[in-house]
């Protein structure tokens, strides 16, 4: 019969073959890997042991690191801001720049037509005004000058109106003229005149 103490004894007998077992396939495992792969399994106990006491000064660094990550991220958004900020004043002093141009070009807009309105009651007056009307025409529609402003779409038809009478009477003017020149080289008396002094006429 078996006895528990022999029981006891075999099973004893059974984990020491079990740890010899072990024992040799470490050994066989530390042959066959490199140096420092079994070094670092040897030292991996070590630093499971040693990782519960560095915890605490560990959790203390990330809370550092978190709190300079924040006090960045706020640094950061002050400086966006700040740069908006600069970004709409200039924007605004652009538009208050546009607004003194367009003030300027309305003051020269009203100056060039009291000066129209005036210079038209006498005839020295009257021709001032259409070159000066002319010359809005021209250098503030047509060429786009930014010193010069611009005629209304009524000055406008007023002006091409007046060019065009203008331009007809001197048509007239010269028709006239030419007509009077051969009317006079028809007359004898001029005909002997010029036989006299030898002009070709």
């Amino acid at each position: 019969m078996i006895t528990m103490s022999d029981f006891e004894k075999a099973k004893q007998e059974q984990e020491i073959r079990r740890e010899l077992w072990r024992q040799q396939q470490r050994a066989r495992m530390q042959k066959r890997l490199p140096g420092d792969l079994s070094i670092n399994r040897q030292n991996n106990k070590q630093d499971k042991e040693g990782a519960e006491d560095e915890q605490e000064p560990v959790i203390g660094r990330s809370f550092r690191a978190i709190a300079a990550r924040l006090r960045q991220q706020k640094l950061e958004e002050l400086k966006k801001k700040k740069e908006e900020q600069k970004g709409e004043g200039k924007a605004e002093e652009v538009k208050e720049k546009i607004k003194k141009i367009q003030e300027t070009a309305k003051r020269l807009k009203n100056i060039y037509r009291i000066i129209n309105g005036t210079s038209a009651t006498t005839l020295v007056g009257i021709i001032v005004t259409f070159l000066v009307m002319n010359a809005q025409l021209i250098f503030g529609n047509l060429l786009k000058l930014k010193i010069i402003p611009k005629l209304s779409f009524p000055e406008i038809l007023i002006i091409l109106f007046i060019d065009f009478v203008v331009f007809i009477a001197f048509l007239v003017i010269i028709l006239l003229l030419i007509a009077v020149v051969a009317i006079i080289m028809e007359n004898p008396i001029i005909k002997f005149i010029a036989d006299f002094f030898n002009l070709s006429i």
